[in-house]
């Protein structure tokens, strides 16, 4: 005669392990997943590249051609210096 579901003590052990196992891999993944690091790649750009950064890196990849590189880079120069001659938004006029 037969008694019980014929599981020993190793079993049991063994089916407890990997419940907590798989519930520790679910709560590890809803914590990955709702954690908004932007280094899991997520489209965003690093937060601190200026522009002229990633121009560099657009041509170290080849997205752009050197030529392109030269106006582009010419453009964002001669933007930064422009507006830096420019008063701050908010700021009273000295006049």
């Amino acid at each position: 005669m037969m008694y019980g579901n014929h599981m020993g003590a190793g079993g049991w052990a063994f089916s407890i392990f990997a419940t907590l196992l798989i519930l520790g891999l679910i709560a590890a993944a809803i914590v990955w997943f709702t954690s908004n690091r932007p280094d899991r790649g997520l489209g965003q750009g690093p937060a601190a590249a200026s522009a002229h950064e990633i121009l560099d890196r657009r041509l170290t990849s080849g997205e752009i051609t050197t030529d392109q590189y030269d106006q582009l880079r010419e453009k964002l120069t001669s933007t930064a210096k422009s507006s830096s001659d420019q008063p701050p938004v908010g700021a009273a006029d000295p006049r």
